[in-house]
């Protein structure tokens, strides 16, 4: 395949995120790759792992976004075995630090994404079992990730509310069925994700936290429950709401519906949802997450129309580690494998050629 060059393009002007400059809007997406230690406590594969950043970063004041990192050991066990999820823990702390170290030795920028919770299937989960006293603990657990992930020289954290695991699952109003002030209205459906990014922001900034989520995520073949919309149109009027008094997030990192099918292709039945209605409310940075390698000069006219756009993109990063410098150029993409996203050596990790 053979991109667009995008070169003069908006994708290639620079963005600021939070307190850091970005030099282009080419983003590298959380993507779970299973490259972890066989350890009862998970870690990731520190040389591997840090060479996969580390040629993903090499252009300069790039964004990079990790995987999804747990911040307890709590429904590890319980997930598919295409989540191997490292766990950040005092342990294994050390092992993130020379990641961000390198990282940052490209010019580049590196937000840890931060999870927390089990992933629902066919809309089991049962989140009214949550006591109050948890839902305080969780945010205690994000604050003490928080805490290591800053010492170790992260950029910033993304909170992860996305895709289906428990947070998300709060928002979902087929799922919550809780009867206290977590569960029911709107207002309170939101009110667990808001007093985490409230707890985190108010301690370190609000500026050092993105916000990921999927507002059309489902979890199998469910219709969208007509409250979905409003919920999360909510959600981002109360993240609005905290950046006029000055309390922004560094910016929402939203999923669109039409990158949501599990083989990765286009459902056209979707395709009359879009996160249109998120820069509609909020000014802040917005990243995107779509098929926007299949539609590159789509890419290019949601930068240009809204300045604070950025675009996350997952599988041809993957097979492609000098995207951006792809994209800018306009030279020919590596072609993608499946069948080594989730296998556990370099094959198909750090072994994709860069352009010559």
């Amino acid at each position: 395949m053979v991109s667009v060059n995008l070169g003069s393009s908006d994708l290639f002007k620079p963005l600021k995120i939070g307190k850091i400059e970005l030099k282009h809007r080419v983003v590298l997406a959380p993507l779970t790759r299973n490259r972890v230690t066989d350890d009862e406590i998970a870690d990731v594969k520190g040389d591997l792992v840090r060479e996969y950043y580390d040629q993903r970063s090499k252009k300069e004041g790039t964004l990079i976004i990790t995987e999804g990192v747990a911040i307890t050991t709590e429904h590890i066990k319980n997930l598919p075995p295409i989540f191997s999820i490292p766990v950040y823990l005092n342990e294994n702390r050390d092992t993130w630090k020379p990641i961000f170290d390198t990282v940052h030795a490209n010019k580049s920028f590196i937000f840890l994404q931060a999870w927390w919770g089990t992933l629902a299937k066919d809309q089991t989960e049962d989140i009214s079992s949550f006591t109050k006293d948890k839902l305080k603990a969780v945010i205690n657990y994000f604050i003490d990730a928080a805490e290591r992930a800053f010492k170790d020289g992260a950029d910033g954290l993304e909170l992860h509310f996305a895709n289906g695991f428990t947070v998300f699952n709060f928002l979902n109003p087929f799922i919550n069925q809780r009867t206290d002030e977590y569960g029911g209205s709107i207002e309170n459906r939101t009110r667990f994700a808001l007093e985490i990014v409230d707890a985190l922001g108010e301690k370190f900034g609000y500026d050092k936290f993105g916000v990921r989520i999927s507002p059309f995520f489902r979890h199998s073949t469910e219709d969208i429950h007509p409250d979905t919309l409003a919920t999360y149109a909510h959600l981002v009027g109360e993240l609005e709401s905290r950046r006029l008094k000055g309390k922004e997030v560094a910016y929402i990192h939203a999923v669109e519906p039409r990158a949501l099918e599990a083989d990765g292709s286009v459902n056209k039945e979707w395709l009359h949802e879009n996160i249109e209605f998120i820069p509609a409310i909020w000014n802040g940075v917005v990243i995107r997450a779509s098929n926007f390698i299949e539609e590159n000069e789509h890419a290019a006219n949601v930068v240009k129309t809204n300045p604070k756009t950025a675009i996350a993109f997952g599988r041809y990063f993957i097979s492609n580690p000098d995207l951006p410098h792809r994209l800018e150029k306009g030279l020919e993409l590596n072609p993608y494998d499946r069948a080594t996203f989730y296998t556990k050596g370099p094959e198909g990790y750090i072994d994709y050629e860069f352009a010559k």
